[in-house]
């Protein structure tokens, strides 16, 4: 059952990136089977961000985004995590 939940997450995180969709517009398998090898390694790296982020708000020692006054800057680990995207390799 855990094997199931896992790849439904990984499918709907790979398919939100553009990745193991189908259409007209939708990129080749091959320009798919490319880009998976990076997107597991993102799908577990955001796995375990959120995993740390979690556990580190139940003991109280990591400061939540919505705990950020809006006027505070960004941190640099934070904008590049919002901006990484997966390589194209087409």
């Amino acid at each position: 059952m855990c094997f199931t939940a896992v790849s439904t997450l990984f499918n709907l995180y790979a398919m939100r990136r553009g990745v193991l969709v189908t259409g007209a517009d939708a990129p080749s398998v091959r320009s798919d089977l490319r880009r998976v090898p990076a997107l597991i390694c993102c799908f577990v790296a955001e796995g375990l961000i959120a995993l740390y982020t979690q556990l580190g708000r139940l003991a109280g020692w990591a400061k939540s985004s919505r705990n950020r006054r809006a006027d505070e800057p960004v941190t640099k680990s934070q904008a590049e995590v919002k901006a990484f995207t997966v390589p194209n390799y087409e």
